[in-house]
């Protein structure tokens, strides 16, 4: 709890009147300036009001630059002797001199945000707010880049030292999901969590799952539950694979780097997005996670070609083709935010669109109708095989004919996905599509079936195995765990749910994943089955 904050005194702060909370950096401008400040801020904690908010100034001497070499931009050296969040700046002063960056780590309990700041005629700033962890200490970096430099004041919520980590008490997803939201601006948080028009597939994705019940068996061996898997000869340590999700970056700064590290950390596949925020390279060099690539096929056929080769490159193990994407789905909470798509890294030298400021709606939807070939065909999965030697999926069927062509023109796995309900509204649940039986029937065995949406307990992974998956895909549930805790929070949600799915698999007298099978689910149309 912070200082001030109400509760049962079990967790009650050690900071007395007159305490001060110190961080210090050192940080480097830019190499046209070659100038340096060291920083600190200084918070006397018998100004924090009874919120847990208070006042703080930063404090900047000037000089002259070390050597370059000396310098570094990443690795900061800090000393902290207490915990700060939610800060703002403002100008208090004239700039003193120009610089372009800084550099500060701050230890926070919260997570990244950008604020843009602009002062008519002599200051601009844009700062960058977001966590990074150390030996499993949420550590805040904050950076800032100014066309002029002045004193900042800083309004925080002060944390006493040795606070317990608030993510520890959270129990499942939808508690990632609610801190999630309080983090999350509006309009990237309904960007993450919305779905198409009435979002009735969105709700049922969900809810569908809950209409599914167990018929568990006893007295058997489960002192030892074993829930290794292997996808396209991949071995994993569960059945629970990272989706391919954009724009990550405006969850957390570290977006799709930190979600590859979780992925790596978790012995499991990470999928990324054709619509990153970070590139290929980025996500390949920082973690040895095994990696699958999505791709949308654009208009322009070289672009896509250029991908489909730097991943090839970089070490990735398949291609997932998104196919249910001809146009972009009609989301009514982007079209109510203007949703402005962030810069997709991933696409810098490659691609390029203007939009119009001044057009209404979202302008997510404006750049997918410039750059998405709504002319992709099954003939096109031809052409892709003909550009890359490694297996390719589908990723969008929602009916047995699309699984049997999937399965005639050769691609290595098929995904059973409504796109988390942001295409079409009205389409089936994933997992109902599931319990018709034709989809896997369909396939005879021949390729894997992965299913995404709606999966939010461990108890959904098992029923979707139960129905015929050989795994799932998580986003959304990905995502909530990385704006709330980054790349620590991606771990730790895909902690639980590997949990939840070997207690379920303990309860049901399933050993292994082998020994799961449809008899151990009940769904609706089974009782409509038994009562006709």
């Amino acid at each position: 709890m912070g200082c001030g904050d109400e509760g049962d005194g079990e967790d009650e702060c050690d900071c007395k009147g007159g305490d001060e909370i110190e961080v210090l950096a050192t940080s480097a401008c830019g190499e046209m300036e070659r100038h340096w400040f060291q920083s600190s801020v200084v918070v006397q904690t018998e100004g924090i009001r009874d919120d847990g908010i208070g006042g703080g100034e930063e404090r900047m001497e000037m000089g002259e630059a070390p050597p370059l070499e000396d310098i570094s931009l990443v690795d900061i050296k800090t000393d902290v002797k207490g915990l700060v969040t939610s800060q703002r700046t403002t100008l208090q002063s004239p700039p003193l001199s120009p610089f372009r960056t800084k550099l500060v780590c701050f230890f926070d309990e919260s997570t990244g945000r950008k604020i843009h700041l602009c002062f008519p005629g002599f200051f601009r700033s844009e700062e960058t707010v977001f966590l990074t962890w150390a030996t499993g200490i949420p550590v805040l970096r904050h950076e800032s880049r100014h066309c002029g430099s002045g004193e900042s004041n800083f309004l925080f919520q002060a944390f006493c030292p040795g606070k317990k980590d608030m993510t520890a008490e959270l129990v499942n997803v939808m508690e990632f999901q609610e801190l999630a939201k309080k983090v999350l601006p509006k309009m990237y948080y309904d960007y993450f969590s919305g779905g198409a028009e009435d979002e009735h597939t969105l709700r049922e994705n969900v809810e569908a799952f809950r209409r599914i019940t167990f018929q568990p068996r006893i007295l058997i061996d489960v002192s030892k539950v074993n829930l290794s898997s292997t996808i396209l000869g991949y071995n994993i340590s569960a059945p629970i694979i990272i989706a391919p999700t954009g724009m990550l970056k405006l969850a957390h700064p570290e977006g799709e780097v930190a979600t590859a590290r979780a992925a790596a950390l978790c012995n499991t596949i990470m999928v990324m997005s054709s619509s990153s925020t970070c590139t290929i390279e980025e996500v390949a060099s920082s973690c040895d996670a095994i990696r699958f690539f999505q791709l949308y096929v654009y208009r322009r056929r070289d672009v896509s070609y250029q991908l489909v080769q730097r991943a090839e490159r970089y070490g990735f193990k398949a291609i997932v083709l998104t196919a249910d994407t001809p146009r972009l789905g009609r989301r009514e909470r982007d079209i109510k935010n203007k949703m402005v798509p962030p810069n997709l890294k991933i696409l810098e030298g490659l691609l390029s669109v203007e939009l119009d400021p001044e057009e209404e709606g979202s302008k997510l939807e404006n750049f997918a109708a410039k750059t998405l070939d709504p002319s992709l065909n099954w003939k096109d999965v031809e052409w892709l095989k003909s550009i890359t030697n490694l297996p390719i999926l589908i990723k969008g069927v929602l009916t047995a004919e699309d699984a049997r062509k999937a399965v005639e023109v050769g691609v290595a796995g098929i995904i059973v996905s409504n796109h988390g309900a942001r295409q079409l509204d009205y389409v089936p649940a994933s997992i109902s599509v599931l319990e018709e039986v034709t989809v896997v029937e369909a396939v005879k065995g021949e390729v894997p079936v992965l299913l995404d949406g709606g999966i939010r307990r461990g108890t959904d992974v098992f029923k979707a195995l139960a129905l015929g998956a050989q795994a799932v895909l998580i986003g959304r549930p990905m995502v909530y765990g990385l704006a709330a805790k980054g790349e620590y929070g991606v771990t730790r949600v895909i902690e639980m749910l590997r949990d939840e799915l070997e207690l379920t698999m303990a309860l049901t007298g399933c050993g292994s994943l082998k020994d799961i099978t449809r008899s151990h689910v009940r769904t609706e149309r089974d009782g409509l089955r038994s009562f006709l």
